[in-house]
């Protein structure tokens, strides 16, 4: 089992200060709760998890994170089962509260953000 590396919310300051998403870390209330995937026997314990609302959450997690050397990994709808969503140690840009997903028929176009579920499309579908 690897180390875990603990952070306080202070070390992520610069990272939170423009975030409109939410920020989750070891402790927090929410932390076991979103590092639980369907399958069970994933064990991983990310840093933090950046709950993201928006693609300006995305980029900007992605500078700070690679500005800090930290690992990187990207949760979408939950839907690996090998756990490559999580990364140890890492910082997890987590994608679950982005689902929109807006078709255009005449256009034959679909734009689909990263947190979507065959649940989300089947709705826009219907509307």
């Amino acid at each position: 089992m690897s180390t875990i590396h603990r952070y306080d919310h202070s070390f992520f300051a610069d990272l939170l200060a423009p975030l409109t998403g939410q920020l989750i870390l070891p402790g927090d209330g929410a932390y076991e709760h979103v590092r639980q995937l369907w399958n069970g026997k994933v064990d991983i314990h990310p840093a933090a998890f950046v709950r993201c609302a928006n693609t300006q959450d995305v980029i900007h997690t992605v500078q700070w994170t690679r500005s800090h050397g930290l690992p990187l990994s990207v949760l979408g709808g939950g839907n690996d089962f090998a756990g490559r969503a999580l990364s140890e140690n890492g910082i997890v840009i987590d994608c679950s509260q982005m689902r929109a997903v807006a078709i255009d028929p005449g256009a034959r176009t679909a734009h689909v953000q990263g947190g979507h579920t065959h649940s989300s499309a089947l709705a826009a579908k219907l509307h």
